[in-house]
């Protein structure tokens, strides 16, 4: 059981519809274009990405591709979006990336304080 103020990744893993897939994970993201700022927010709801980019031609979804890539230390063509290219909620598929991968990379960059 977790501490109280800490999230359970595996938990909210669950609730981003995480499945390991032939060569590498799905999950499920909201996206927030026009914010302030490029950002992750990591809730027990889910992973939400925040985009300075507006969503007009594609821009915000090739921007939170570049952004998942870059926080996961991965190349942006690793990262596709699968469906909802025109909504906030995006499944996203990250070739190359396995759950325990997606674990160890979003626990470092949370303990960096990197993720928020």
């Amino acid at each position: 059981m977790s501490e109280p103020g800490t999230l359970d990744l595996d938990r909210v893993f669950d609730e981003m519809g995480l499945r390991e897939e032939s060569g590498g994970v799905s999950f499920w993201v909201k996206a927030v274009p026009r914010s302030g700022s490029n950002s992750m927010k990591l809730t027990p709801g889910g992973l939400t990405v925040k985009l300075k980019s507006p969503p007009v031609d594609g821009k915000a979804n090739e921007d939170l591709r570049r952004f998942l890539a870059s926080a996961l230390g991965l190349r942006p063509g690793a990262v596709s979006i699968v469906s909802g290219e025109t909504s906030r909620r995006k499944k996203v598929f990250v070739m190359g990336l396995t759950r325990q991968g997606l674990f160890d990379a979003v626990s470092s960059v949370k303990s960096a304080g990197k993720l928020h």
